[in-house]
């Protein structure tokens, strides 16, 4: 049926080595390429690192590719956290393709921790499938979700000024968003995450991309001859 099951109890941790593609860079900005992610690997999984008890976490085909699950069974939450040994870069887009397969959750995309363990949230998915800015509560709703409705999102992060664009499948819709949290510092990891203590839910996810850049970008390839960046993986279902 092309589910690929994770069944473990125990937490692994496993690092993924990503290159990053160059071109000509600005002394402000760079290109680099610092994470993909498609699943199609039958291994993909495997190597994310995941500890499983309440809630599933697994690859299956989905809109003609393959996508991780992340399927909320229980009253516990559930998360996918990609962390990157990313230098200084100041200029972060974060991008994805997402789907509410099941809705009633609250799930938190691409929540941004520092390095001093604060948090700030920068977009969910509530429990009728308003996709809002900010945090959860904040009534900035910019999108309604369908269920089984696949949609690209990308946010580029300005980790300068601490604001961030929003673009919703290819357009530009919101700018210069600021920070809910004004004492965020050096950042450390983004995380994919359905909250504890709400309804059960299913988010989908595919093509996960993070780059250098000041807005989304076309095609990418992981193929390139520049310096290379250690990516950690690690997903729990608690």
């Amino acid at each position: 049926n092309g589910t690929q099951m994770l069944d473990a109890v125990q937490c692994a941790f496993n690092t993924e080595t990503v290159e990053f593609e160059e071109h000509n860079e600005t002394a402000e900005v760079g290109n680099k390429v610092f994470y993909i992610q498609d699943f199609e690997s039958a291994s993909a999984l495997g190597k994310l690192g995941a500890q499983i008890n309440s809630n599933k976490l697994y690859i299956r085909k989905s809109n003609g590719s393959n996508a991780l699950v992340m399927e909320k069974t229980g009253a516990t939450a559930i998360y996918f956290d990609t962390k990157l040994s990313a230098g200084t870069a100041k200029h972060i887009v974060f991008e994805a393709d997402f789907c509410m397969a099941k809705p009633g959750m609250i799930a938190n995309l691409f929540r941004l921790r520092d390095k001093s363990n604060l948090w700030n949230d920068l977009i969910f998915i509530g429990t009728g499938g308003e996709l809002t800015l900010g945090a959860t509560g904040s009534t900035d709703k910019v999108y309604q979700l369908k269920t089984g409705e696949w949609f690209n999102l990308a946010l580029a992060v300005n980790f300068e000024g601490y604001t961030y664009d929003v673009y919703l499948n290819g357009k530009r819709i919101s700018q210069n968003v600021p920070f809910v949290n004004n004492d965020f510092g050096d950042f450390a990891y983004t995380r994919n995450y359905i909250r504890e203590n709400t309804a059960q839910g299913i988010l989908e996810i595919d093509n996960i991309k993070i780059y250098e850049g000041l807005e989304k970008r076309g095609n990418l390839s992981a193929a390139g001859s520049g310096a290379k960046y250690l990516t950690e993986n690690t997903a729990f279902g608690l």
